[in-house]
């Protein structure tokens, strides 16, 4: 199987084994993703900066509050 090089906000997702897409557009929000817009519509998520992102999060569960 060959790994994208890029991922829309379904696939990006999907990749990283989330429900929805809030943590993502809270990161693109934030500044920690940028995505690159081949077109006006369609954001992309480079696979590396996803991957380094992903290694990013915090390794222990958030005490709730």
């Amino acid at each position: 199987m060959t790994t994208p090089i890029s991922y829309n906000y379904d696939g990006a997702v999907a990749a990283l084994g989330l429900k929805s897409d809030w943590a993502l557009r809270e990161a693109v929000r934030t500044g920690h993703l940028s995505p690159r817009f081949p077109n006006s519509k369609t954001p992309l998520f480079d696979h590396d900066e996803l991957k380094a992102w992903f290694r990013s999060l915090p390794v222990d569960r958030p005490v709730a509050s």
